[in-house]
């Protein structure tokens, strides 16, 4: 890093002016009103700091591989106003990035030599500074403490300054201050203003912050890599608003898109998260850009260096398929039955976004009498694949360095067909946290989930089977105590009723009509045809006495379920399907 430069004013747009200094393609657009502008020159006029610039001087343009914007034109119009990208021509000339102090540069520009034209205006406005009076006459201690302007800028229509004349007022267009040659004594003196004390003073001083007025800049040097800046960029940008690396990816994928009919990058990974949203299932734009390098082959790390203009392309000419395999693995989570608050990671879900890019297709749903199977072939393997991960905490840790080798199983066997899903090469692989893992101990430690974590492990009980769709995605699900809490002793430490045997999930409404009922009371009120959707052992003894005796028949039988959502087949809890089954309604 270079230690914090003074530069003028002058020299820093003269340099914008011959493209000497430009922006990244992660910044975003102007922004400022006219409130703005004009509070950055009084805060100048006043000797108020306006914090720092961070500049990004770079020796050979041509070895960042992104895009880059020039300044908007001097001459502003809201609306219309847009940043050209800047054209390389010169592909190894030494350049200054801007990193931080886009909207104040710019803001100076069209003050000092340019215009601003609102998005209801045909006039073009100039900055004026008005020479009768400050804002504020007040200058004892309570403007000091005050946020409010002193000096009268505004932008005003030439037509309008005219008027103005008329009635006496003397305004003083800024471009003309800040021209060569400007004094201010002969200004004064043409203008009858030689005894005006404040116009005097103040303008002394705008002359003299135009022509000596100088801006603190902070240099990043070219060695410095482009990461780098950009987590400089990301932590100097935050601001009120919040900032990812997403956002700013998704910025340069957007100029790299540049040439393809105004196609916004951002616009459309925006437009996948919504879709994904409206399923039920709650990402970000930086969750999409994962997805999309992970089915690219490509590591999952958000950096620049990811999605450089040949990515960009990729995305661009794949974008279709690519949103289409992302809304396929959402369906299929539907007929799963799992919701978002199932989902303790979404990383999981790439390697089936993966699958249904390469193979293009969706899942069937249960129309027409078509029904998944979910016990054997690519379904149950996803399945399989993604409870296990959930379960076993696979992606705590090496997150990347797993999702690297899966991505890089899932390559290597993509031509043996679209029935085939490789959750057994995964787990191969990963034998210690995905097979070996899943025994009595995981299951026995799952099942003593206590309520507040327990909605994962609900969530994969209660998941579809081949026979039984017990949740349905639009309903909203509460985890409700079978045997409520109020029925066991406060200062007690058993704390098995706050577990999942006594725990199960229920409709919003239902929850709230079993809320004055005991167990035993709200299970008599249900018929045959009605339990089926419930998880209970067959003729069980719901009165609050032989709460022992079901705890340890349920307990069971989640373990059962659990095992043989897993394919735990190694645990003593796996039941294989031949097996009479006389545990459950």
């Amino acid at each position: 890093m270079i230690p914090i430069q003074q530069e003028t004013i002058r020299k820093i747009l003269n340099a914008i002016q011959h493209t000497k200094i430009i922006l990244p393609a992660l910044q975003r657009k102007f922004v400022w009103k006219r409130r703005k502008i004009t509070d950055l020159f009084d805060s100048l006029l006043q000797g108020f700091p306006i914090n720092t610039l961070m500049f990004w001087e770079v020796n050979d343009i041509s070895k960042q591989k992104m895009e880059f914007y020039k300044f908007i034109d001097e001459n502003y119009q809201e609306g219309v106003s847009t940043n050209c990208i800047y054209p390389h021509v010169n592909y190894n000339e030494n350049m200054t990035i801007v990193i931080d102090g886009q909207q104040r540069l710019t803001s100076l520009l069209i003050g000092l030599h340019g215009s601003y034209t609102t998005t209801k205006g045909k006039n073009k406005m100039y900055l004026y500074l008005n020479l009768d009076a400050p804002l504020n006459n007040n200058v004892s201690e309570d403007y000091i403490d005050s946020t409010d302007s002193y000096y009268n800028f505004e932008f005003i229509a030439e037509n309008k300054v005219d008027s103005l004349a008329k009635k006496g007022e003397h305004w003083i267009r800024i471009s003309e201050a800040y021209s060569d040659g400007f004094n201010p004594a002969t200004y004064l003196i043409k203008h009858e203003l030689s005894d005006n004390t404040f116009a005097c003073d103040t303008l002394q001083k705008l002359s003299s912050l135009l022509n000596n007025g100088i801006l603190n800049v902070y240099k990043i040097s070219d060695e410095d890599s482009l990461q780098k800046v950009l987590n400089i960029f990301v932590r100097t940008n935050s601001g009120g608003e919040i900032l990812t690396k997403g956002n700013l990816l998704l910025s340069i994928i957007t100029t790299n898109w540049a040439y393809s009919n105004g196609v916004n990058a951002r616009e459309y990974v925006t437009g996948i998260v919504n879709d994904v949203n409206s399923l039920g299932y709650i990402v970000d734009e930086n969750w999409v850009l994962s997805c999309i390098l992970y089915i690219l082959n490509k590591n999952i790390k958000l950096s620049v260096y990811n999605f450089d203009k040949n990515t960009s392309e990729q995305i661009y000419n794949n974008r279709d398929r690519i949103s289409r395999s992302i809304k396929s693995t959402c369906k299929l989570l539907r007929l799963y039955g799992i919701f978002d608050k199932g989902l303790t990671t979404k990383l999981a879900l790439l390697p089936i976004v993966y699958h249904f890019y390469n193979f293009d297709f969706e899942p069937k749903g249960y129309t027409q009498g078509g029904k998944i199977l979910l016990k054997t072939g690519i379904y149950a393997d996803m399945r399989k694949w993604l409870f296990r991960s959930i379960v076993t905490g696979f992606f705590a840790d090496n997150t990347n360095d797993k999702l690297t080798k899966i991505q890089n199983i899932q390559a290597e066997n993509i031509e043996r067909g679209k029935d085939y899903f490789p959750t057994n090469d995964i787990i191969s692989h990963y034998e210690m946290d995905l097979d070996s893992n899943v025994n009595d101990e995981l299951i026995d430690e799952k099942i003593k989930t206590v309520k507040k974590n327990a909605f994962p492990m609900l969530n994969i009980i209660y998941s579809t089977t081949d026979d039984q769709r017990y949740l349905y995605n639009d309903m909203l699900y509460h985890i409700d105590h079978i045997h409520a809490k109020t029925s066991f002793e406060k200062n007690s430490d058993d704390n098995r009723y706050d577990t999942i045997p006594n725990l199960q999930l229920l409709t919003a409404e239902e929850n709230l009509s079993k809320l004055y009922m005991t167990a035993k009371e709200w299970w008599n009120k249900k018929n045959e045809i009605e339990k089926e959707k419930y998880i209970l052992p067959r003729e069980i003894d719901l009165d609050i006495t032989a709460f022992d005796n079901f705890y340890d028949k349920r307990r069971k039988m989640l373990c059962e379920i659990l095992a043989k959502k897993l394919d735990a087949k190694k645990s003593k809890y796996y039941k294989d399907d031949n097996e009479e089954d006389n545990s459950c309604n």
